[in-house]
This record gives structure tokens, C-alpha cells and sequence, in this order.
């Protein structure tokens, strides 16, 4: 009976699934990059129990997970482009990228604002 329940609600025989979600995983509308990056982080422990979180292949799966996540081609290229090596690297670069994108369109509709 125990073993049945260490089974269903335990994290034995449970990393399959969360590589699953992890590689299903995508940005949902008004999410941040820094709670995005927090449920990567979390699946990529669940997914891979047992590896070190330091571990090189460890590092690039997060990273390669969050970078699809993101949901946005456009974001997707411009940070890898920068080749950030840690999902630390590419959420510092997102963040950047989407700030800016964010000023840039601020200051495009004001100015379009202005001239009518």
C-alpha cells in the first residue's frame, strides 16, 4: 500500500511526466519571464532528479526549455543570438529585450498619437 502511494503522489516513476510538461510548457499571456524562468527551474528538478543543477547538459536543457517557452519567435532569436549559456543568462537577456521592445512600442504609438 505504501509503495502504491509513494507511486501516485511521490516523485518515484514521475520524471517522465514532467519532461513531458516541461517540454509542453510555453508563456501564457501576462506571465512574467521571472515566474516562466521559476516554473522551468522547477520541471527541470522534477524532470531530472538525481542530476546536479549545475551539471552542463542540466544548464542547456533549462535554458533550451525556457527559450521555447518564451512563446515569441521574434524574442527567441534575439536572445539566442547573444548565446547565453545558463537560463540565468537567457532570462537577464529576455528581460532586457522585452524592456526595450516595450519603450520602443511606447514611444511609436505616443509619437503616433502626437501626429494626429
Amino acid at each position: 500500500m505504501v509503495e502504491l502511494l509513494k507511486t501516485r503522489y511521490g516523485q518515484k516513476d514521475q520524471a517522465e511526466r514532467y519532461r513531458a510538461e516541461l517540454k509542453a510548457r510555453r508563456r501564457k499571456p501576462g506571465e512574467t519571464l521571472q515566474g516562466l524562468y521559476q516554473e522551468i527551474c522547477r520541471l527541470v528538478a522534477l524532470a531530472y532528479p538525481g542530476e546536479h543543477s549545475s551539471s552542463q547538459l542540466s544548464a542547456l536543457i533549462a535554458r533550451d526549455a525556457f527559450l521555447d517557452a518564451l512563446n515569441d519567435r521574434d524574442l527567441y532569436v534575439r536572445v539566442l543570438e547573444k548565446e547565453p549559456q545558463t537560463i540565468e543568462q537567457a532570462l537577464v537577456l529576455a528581460c532586457k529585450l522585452e524592456a526595450v521592445n516595450a519603450t520602443v512600442s511606447k514611444e511609436v504609438s505616443e509619437s503616433n498619437e502626437a501626429a494626429w
